[in-house]
């Protein structure tokens, strides 16, 4: 049955089936949808033959309901125009799943685009993993930004992902996935304006237990230039703070609960993925108010707490100093207090109360950010990029002609992250050691974590006078002449160098 509200411009293609359906919502994309629309009817897969194109008119105000039907008018036997009242994304995807007649469905967003031999790639996959119904494809970003998605290190190769083994491989957009239809029916998705695909293809992949990943087949998300879309524009609307940890990040606790007794680790990636975004963003001034505000920082630790420390650590767009930070943050502690909680288990873990991670790659990676002859010394100024450990579980020291000169902490509150709404993170650690600038040989650093202690790994700041580019540099104060090279991870320091030393740096 048709809703009163909705009329079907064209004919049902009752007795017609194809191998895809591309359900389309269109909501004042007159700028954009024309070119959606050609990059399905451009499959090199066959259009007339094998696609069905659903557009789904959902109460356009400009031009874009006058250019879908056009498009209907020329293609009659594949595509299906519906108009409806304005109801939303979830509601135009409702309607337009009641005409389906594809093997497999899409949901492609009305200002966004197909590479032209994506459905021949995806029908490949199918035909090759007959037992796999639900498939997702790269994300190209282009308009405002261009590059890949924050997700697409999971598309590293084509592949059938196991959620149990391959937990890390969350699939949380609709449009850039096709699966069987019969998975899906009308009423399915939710009324969110924010994060309806996450509530509905966390369920359904959980369900499945496996998903495959395209590597070949490329999904072209525009961001828009105006910020005009729903995902550009949320953080201005109070909902956002509400309606999706509700209806979407409890409820794909809830549904996974019902399925398994638990919440699999794949799902609590799932939901740490998109909570971090709102970890690091700023309050928006003016948009709740203070009981809103204690609710909403109230319910992200509730959400948390479903989340184990090692899917926290596991994310692949966090600091291990923000991770530890988001660590603290559910236990209700701050960065510096979860960092005096750490304790180090054997040579390539920690522990936090009853948690283990693995400890940070390249723990020991330092960088050098200033380098400069002062009152007779030479002054290196830097900061520890990738340790988490407390103050009073490390040292470092300046290692130059057989003798150490220790170096001094503070925090570098110059380039302190922001934490949740404007938690003042400092977890940059910074340091400043003096050496003898009389003094020629070798210099290096070493590094002390909980008592072991390791030659440093260097890197150069824009300001520490050397670089991949510049290898020597040379200062002269007071008639005095100085030259340092660098050697790797140590540097040459040579005071009052000969001709021939200078020449180095001719030669850097």
């Amino acid at each position: 049955m048709i809703k009163p509200d909705c009329t079907v411009k064209k004919e049902i293609l009752s007795q017609k089936e194809f191998l895809f359906s591309v359900v389309v919502p269109v909501f004042n994309t007159e700028r954009y949808v024309a070119e959606a629309i050609e990059s399905v009817i451009g499959q090199d897969i066959g259009f007339e033959r094998n696609v069905q194109l659903i557009l789904v008119n959902d109460g356009s105000t400009d031009g874009s309901a006058r250019i879908c039907r056009e498009y209907a008018d020329r293609y009659p036997g594949n595509i299906v125009l519906i108009d409806k009242e304005n109801g939303g994304v979830g509601s135009a995807r409702n309607e337009g799943l009641k005409y389906v007649r594809g093997r497999y469905v899409n949901f492609l967003d009305s200002d966004d685009t197909w590479e032209s031999d994506a459905f021949a790639r995806v029908q490949a996959f199918f035909e090759e993993n007959p037992r796999v119904r639900i498939a997702a494809c790269r994300i190209a970003q282009f308009g405002k930004w261009n590059g890949f998605h924050a997700l697409d290190y999971k598309f590293k190769k084509t592949k059938v992902v196991n959620i149990f083994k391959d937990w890390r491989f969350p699939q949380l957009s609709m449009a850039s996935t096709f699966m069987r239809s019969d998975l899906l029916y009308p009423g399915v998705f939710s009324s969110l304006k924010w994060s309806e695909d996450f509530a509905v293809i966390v369920p359904l992949i959980a369900r499945e237990g496996v998903y495959g990943v395209i590597r070949e087949a490329q999904y072209n998300a525009r961001r828009r230039d105006d910020d005009s879309s729903a995902t550009e524009s949320s953080t201005q609307d109070p909902d956002y703070y509400r309606d999706p940890l509700i209806r979407a990040y409890e409820h794909v606790f809830e549904e996974s609960r019902k399925l398994f007794g638990y919440v699999p680790r794949f799902t609590q990636f799932a939901v740490m993925y998109d909570i971090q975004w709102r970890l690091k963003a700023r309050q928006p001034l003016g948009i709740l108010g203070p009981a809103d505000l204690e609710w909403y920082e109230a319910e992200i630790r509730h959400l948390l707490s479903f989340v184990k420390d090692q899917v926290i650590w596991a994310q692949k767009h966090l600091t291990a100093h923000f991770k530890l930070y988001v660590m603290g943050f559910k236990r209700g502690i701050s960065y510096e207090e979860a960092q005096q909680l750490l304790i180090p288990k054997g040579k390539n873990r920690y522990t936090l109360g009853e948690s283990s991670f693995v400890r940070p790659k390249r723990e020991r990676l330092i960088s050098l950010d200033l380098i400069e002859p002062v009152n007779g010394a030479l002054r290196f100024r830097g900061r520890l990029l990738k340790t988490v450990a407390p103050f009073g579980q490390m040292s470092l020291v300046a290692k130059l002609g057989g003798k150490e000169y220790p170096a001094t902490f503070f925090y570098r509150k110059d380039i302190s992250q922001g934490g949740f709404w404007g938690d003042d993170l400092c977890a940059v650690t910074g340091f400043e050691v003096l050496v003898p600038a009389n003094k020629k040989g070798l210099l290096s650093f070493e590094l002390d974590l909980f008592g072991s202690k390791k030659k440093a790994e260097l890197q150069y700041g824009e300001f520490a006078g050397l670089s991949a580019l510049l290898s020597a540099n040379v200062w002269t104060r007071a008639g005095s002449t100085l030259l340092c090279t660098r050697k790797g991870d140590r540097i040459l320091v040579l005071p009052d160098p000969t001709n021939t030393e200078l020449a180095l740096k001719e030669l850097s």
